[in-house]
């Protein structure tokens, strides 16, 4: 385990200034397993955390359990996603705990402390591989002072350990991970944005508010005024499921009432049908109007 940790340490402090060290690191059974022992380690009475919009409900769900109470800050769609620090500003007091980020990017290392949670299965594209993370990144002390260092080790103490042959296999896919590494991977990825994004065009009814430059998941807005039999987000999911045999993710799952998210970590030729069968759905629910849709699609440059 000793250097198993090491490992991780190395390859995290290849993004930081500020160096983590073998003890500020703790291994995960996957993201989930670091996010429930870090939100339990900070709860204490009254205290309030503040989860992103959209977000996945797991992080509503621990906070609740572990007695948080939550707050939602939004993501700005029409900003690239970015954060409303107004709304930040506004809703963060002296009970707030901490503030989640969720980035499939290196965080950029910032004047206060991070606690980073992280995980192989998506990152490495190795789904099921049950190992991660999590790294202090706290150069003046205060988790450990504070005891949430503590905290945190022994919330993950009262759980089993990670597979065996996962802590032997770590190190050398960390030593061997270079930015070459993830090139491939990124470049099909970042040609699948402009796949889905040139398809949804001449979708009706479905609108990608601004262009990625790269993901493995896209978020498109339901113009349901446009739309005849379909009530809400996941009124849509539901019939494109059954009738399309096509299954997106409802945007409500997610905080986000009448989007979608469409998968992209996907072979093209499987992209492709699904945008076909999606556009086949959308026409026959499409209101009979003058308004053309297109006036709501993307420009040459990915927006309104």
């Amino acid at each position: 385990m000793c250097l198993l940790i090491r490992a991780v340490a190395d390859y995290v402090n290849r993004d930081l200034t500020n160096k983590v060290t073998s003890s500020d690191v703790y291994m995960t059974v996957g993201c989930n397993q670091g996010t429930e022992a870090v939100i339990h380690s900070l709860a204490r009475p009254n205290a309030n955390i503040l989860l992103p919009r959209p977000s996945y409900a797991h992080f509503e769900a621990r906070s609740i359990f572990s007695g948080l109470e939550f707050r939602k800050y939004d993501l700005l769609p029409e900003k690239e996603w970015e954060i409303d620090l107004q709304g930040i500003e506004a809703m963060a007091d002296e009970n707030t705990v901490s503030m989640v980020i969720i980035t499939l990017t290196t965080l950029v290392e910032m004047s206060i402390l991070m606690i980073i949670s992280r995980s192989i299965s998506k990152g490495w594209i190795v789904p099921g591989w049950r190992i991660g993370w999590i790294a202090l990144n706290d150069p003046r002390g205060v988790l450990k002072s504070a005891g949430v260092a503590q905290s945190i080790q022994q919330n993950i103490d009262i759980n089993p350990d990670v597979t065996t042959v996962f802590q032997f296999a770590l190190p050398e896919i960390l030593e061997k991970s270079t930015k070459e590494t993830f090139a491939e991977k990124n470049l099909i990825l970042k040609q699948n944005v402009e796949l889905v994004c040139d398809r949804l065009r001449n979708i009706p009814c479905v609108v990608c508010i601004k262009k990625p430059e790269s993901c493995t998941y896209l978020l498109a807005k339901l113009e349901l005024p446009l739309m005849e039999d379909i009530e809400d987000d996941m009124d849509f999911c539901m019939k494109l499921a059954k009738e399309e045999n096509l299954v997106l993710l409802p945007g409500v799952a997610l905080g986000l009432k009448n989007w979608i998210r469409i998968t992209i970590g996907v072979e093209a030729q499987m992209l492709e049908d699904a945008l076909e069968r999606l556009n086949g759905f959308c026409k026959r629910y499409m209101k009979k109007t003058k308004v053309s849709h297109q006036a709501l699609k993307l420009n040459d440059d990915g927006e309104i």
